[in-house]
């Protein structure tokens, strides 16, 4: 009650963890000199009142966890607080369970704070707050705003809030059983990434207007079937794409379907029927691909701010390098992606070229394969991008590029669409031949896998492909919650930030591929040595123009260049 707080300037985390504490008196404190208050009071959960009417927080900058566990806290007032300075409140009442009262925050100076996720969170007791006047024109982040405000019923008028920097929505309304109302329709959601469970039972609530909001591989079968039941139109919505795979059960029950047919194929032997279909739907995709690849460039798209784009300034995008604000680590990120890309494209570093060489005739003439693989290959990728690149550009622009692998299940609809029926045509046939390609390289993985197994446990074709299909069911379970029940947000050493799904890929892409990469050069360039490949490669006479290069790259470029690599994607250069 006596402490000369008058020159103190951190009282960050000053009662933390004082779980036993049932009476503080901070009354007298000065805190005109306070920057930090975060986790002051951070799980007093004995504590019954608390009088902090006079705080001065003027110079005040972080506030969160400020109250977040005091769980027997019934009045708080806070309403004199100065949070001009305030920059971050994420949890700053989080779990004060019986708090009833906050006073009156409705002239909160709140045009600085970022942060305001969690903030609310569990205050199972409070029933009025009044938020119409914070300015949240900075703030990035309102996940769990207000969950689990059971008891809340009003929160003032939050229609004019600037949400055009808020990237993270998710769980910001959930369980407010008792909201009636709440207007959010001139909110500003185009950057707005995810609103899992945003306002999820909300039983009470009778309207609510998101008319307006911009919502900005078992994807493959969700999109075939939308198109095979003759509602194409519906998959050119925004938030189609994002709403499948962030429900719980549609993509547990497409990637159950999916695998169920991989691991059919792979029981019964990929040469009875895989390699069949492949030389016939394979050329139709190609086909397919090429058309819309020439179609793109014609689509000329005028959007709402009446600016006109056309495919032909996407194509240039797409084949004009740019090098503005390339730095060494940049090029390193890129390299890093296209070695990625190449990896997973040319089945290198997984085990299925090995696999399926193992199974090729002494006749074949290994040189002429290589090169129609890479002649193929790249070609098809030059397409591909011709296909999405231009058409990106023409109807979201240059920062529409940035979507990642739903940009074939968020554009090509609309590409469709613009065809008229005939798209609808398209759509089908093209998302069939998607399909039928994503589950040949599923084939091709798990052929591998399959093979290594029989080879080193002598397992029946049957045992190996059980024991398979048993363990990927449930890591894909688990990879289909991560949108939703499992949903949690980690930073990757190279700085994305990921969920379960993208630290598979990581691990997988960023890590496993280029060591494995690496042992292998060692293994034929310095163990096996380079000619025990050469040799296989002219058996049958074969001329081997690049054995000089080759011999080169894997025994001294490759095992480098695939360290720098790792390197970059551990986030060490």
């Amino acid at each position: 009650k006596n402490f000369d707080t008058s020159k103190v300037t951190n009282m960050d985390g000053m009662f933390f963890g004082c779980s036993s504490l049932t009476s503080l008196d901070v009354s007298n404190f000065v805190t005109s000199e306070v920057t930090q208050m975060e986790f002051m009071f951070d799980s007093c959960k004995n504590l019954t009142s608390l009088d902090v009417s006079g705080f001065n927080t003027s110079n005040v900058t972080l506030m969160n966890n400020m109250f977040v566990g005091c769980k027997n806290l019934t009045t708080l007032d806070v309403s004199g607080f100065d949070t001009a300075k305030v920059t971050n409140m994420a949890n700053m009442f989080c779990d004060c369970h019986n708090l009833t009262t906050l006073g009156d925050v409705s002239n909160w100076n709140t045009e600085s704070v970022t942060d305001m996720s969690g903030m609310f969170g569990r205050c199972y007791k409070l029933s009025e707050l009044d938020t119409s006047n914070w300015d949240t024109s900075k703030t990035t982040n309102m996940t769990s705003m207000f969950q689990d405000c059971n008891n809340l019923t009003t929160l003032g008028d939050v229609s004019n809030w600037n949400t055009e920097s808020v990237t993270k929505m998710s769980g910001m309304f959930g369980r407010c059983y008792n909201l009636t109302t709440l207007d959010t329709s001139n909110w500003d959601t185009s950057k707005t990434t995810t609103m899992k469970s945003m306002f999820q039972d909300c039983y009470n609530l009778t309207t609510l207007d998101v008319s307006n909001w911009d919502t900005g591989s078992c994807t493959n079968m969700k999109y075939m079937f939308s198109y095979l039941a003759f509602q194409g139109t519906v998959t050119v919505a925004d938030g189609f794409f994002t709403g499948f795979i962030t429900a719980q059960w549609q993509p547990i029950f497409y990637t159950v379907l999916f695998a169920a047919f991989a691991f059919f194929i792979v029981y019964k032997g990929v040469e009875h029927g895989i390699e069949k279909y492949s030389k016939m739907l394979m050329p139709i995709l190609l086909v397919i691909v090429i058309f819309i690849a020439v179609y793109s460039l014609f689509i000329k798209h005028t959007d709402a701010n009446g600016v006109t784009r056309t495919g032909w300034q996407g194509a240039a995008i797409y084949f004009i390098p740019s090098f503005e604000g390339l730095t060494i680590q940049k090029f390193l990120n890129v390299i890093m992606d296209a070695m990625g890309q190449l990896f997973y494209s040319l089945s290198i570093a997984m085990g299925i070229m090995v696999t399926y060489g193992s199974y090729m005739k002494k006749s074949e003439n290994l040189v002429k394969s290589v090169n129609q693989i890479e002649i193929f290959d790249t070609g098809f990728a030059i397409l591909a991008g011709m296909m999405i690149i231009p058409a990106v550009f023409a109807f979201s622009g240059a920062e529409g590029m940035s979507a990642g692998p739903g940009l074939m299940f968020i554009t090509l609809p609309k590409i469709f669409k613009s065809l008229g029926g005939f798209g609808d045509f398209i759509g089908l046939i093209f998302f069939v031949m998607v399909l039928f390609a994503a589950l040949t390289s599923s084939v091709s993985i798990l052929e591998a896998i399959s093979a290594g197994m029989m080879d080193h446990f002598k397992w029946s074709r049957k045992k190996a492909t059980l024991v398979m299909a048993g363990s990927t069911f449930l890591i894909s379970i688990i990879v289909c919650l991560g949108y939703n029940v499992f949903y949690f947000e980690y930073k990757l050493p190279n700085g994305s930030v990921a969920q379960i799904l993208d630290i598979f890929d990581y691990i997988s892409n960023t890590v496993l591929m280029p060591i494995v990469g690496i042992l292998t050069c060692i293994l034929i360039g310095w163990v096996a040595k380079p000619k025990t490949a050469i040799e296989e490669i002219t058996l049958n006479g074969e001329k081997f123009g690049r054995k000089t290069l080759y011999v080169v790259m894997i025994k001294v470029l490759a095992p480098v260049f695939l360290f720098v690599i790792l390197l970059t994607g551990l986030g060490l250069i």
